[in-house]
Formats: structure tokens, sequence, C-alpha cells
């Protein structure tokens, strides 16, 4: 009380105080030191310096959607037995046990997901009717290999081409049109520049590194 009221305050000195994080040293003891005002305390005088260096170029920070959660939200059993077969017939295609052609075949980019499920939808029966012959693979390229700074990123990650950069609303936007082509009865193949990315199962093949197919 008495050194309370002589404006003196006891605490245990501590390592790595930023963040909230406090360990006790074990070779000190605990000391004595004169209290500051909020206004002028030095971990409020590193906060405010800090502010002037740190994330400058950052506009916005937005949760991203956890995987586990998107895929609750788009799942479909009925795409499972699509998916398998496709995975199962391409795998015997490359080893040479199945006669047939894999065909790779889609546009270069899926910024426009309508007309990639309506070229989806026109490969239907092209694949009925030569199903014996070939396996229709649908190229769905949602990351852009050229894509960098200045450049557009791919349709998973800035789904309104405008450097906006919605990956809720572009991993959501990817994942739908795979599991909508998976309910026409064709794979999908995706070109997977980040293979960290666990939003995207419902993929039959991982094509070449090569966007040129």
């Amino acid at each position: 009380d008495e050194a309370a009221a002589q404006g003196e305050l006891r605490h245990e000195p501590s390592i790595g105080r930023r963040g909230g994080c406090t360990r006790r040293a074990a070779d000190e003891e605990p000391h004595t030191r004169t209290a500051m005002p909020p206004e002028t305390a030095p971990d409020d005088d590193e906060s405010a310096l800090l502010s002037r260096i740190d994330d400058l170029r950052i506009a916005s920070i937005r949760p991203l959607m956890p995987a586990a959660c998107l895929i609750e939200e788009l799942a479909d059993a009925s795409v499972v037995e699509t998916i398998r077969g496709a995975r199962g017939a391409l795998s015997a295609i490359t080893r040479g046990t199945d006669q047939r052609l894999a065909v790779v075949i889609g546009p270069a980019a899926a910024h426009d997901p309508a007309a990639v499920l309506e070229f989806a939808r026109r490969l239907v029966p092209v694949q009925q009717r030569l199903g014996g012959e070939l396996l229709l693979v649908v190229r769905v390229f949602l990351d852009e290999p050229g894509g960098g700074a200045g450049r557009w990123s791919g349709a998973m990650y800035d789904p309104g081409l405008d450097g906006s950069f919605q990956l809720n609303r572009g991993f959501r936007q990817a994942r739908q049109l795979l599991v909508d082509i998976a309910r026409l009865g064709l794979p999908a193949g995706c070109l997977y520049l980040d293979s960290i990315s666990p939003h995207l199962p419902h993929i039959s093949p991982h094509l070449p590194t090569s966007p040129h197919l």
C-alpha cells in the first residue's frame, strides 16, 4: 500500500512482452519501477512507431473462409463416382491399359463460369457418342500462370477481374463450377499453381504445368 501511495508498482520482469505474451526470466528477481502514465508507456510508444512502417501497403484484412466450411456448403455425393471413375480411367490411359485417348479441352481461363459450364454441356453428347474412343476432360484453369504483379491472378483469386481479390467469392465460385461440371458426368482438370489450397477437391486430374494443352 505504501509503495502504491508513492506512485510505484512491483512487477515481475518479462521476456517478449509484445503480443500480450509474458514469461518470467528464471535468473532474475522482481524489482521496482515507477509507474508511467498510459500515454507515455513504452509499449504504446512502440506501437505508434510501428504503425508508421508496418503494413503500409495493406488496405484491409478479411478472414478467409475455412476449406472445411466451403466443402460442407457445396458438398454433393452424387458426383463422387464421376470423379473416382475419371481418375481411375485417366490412370489406366497413362499406363496404357486403357486404349482410349484422353482429350483435355476447354478455355485457357475460367473467368466466365457460365460460359465454361455451357461449353461443358455441349461436350456431353460428344462424350456419349465417342466414349468408346475418347475420354474428355474439361480444362478449368482457375489460376493464371502468367499472373503476377500488375497482372490478373486468375478466377479463383480475383473473380471480379478488377484487382479486388475477393478470395472467398473466388473459392466458392470455383468449387461450384467444378461441382456443376461433375454433375454433367464429365471430369474436370485444373492447373495447380498453389498446391496448398484445400478448397477444391472436386477435381479429376491435375494437369501438367504447361498451360498450352
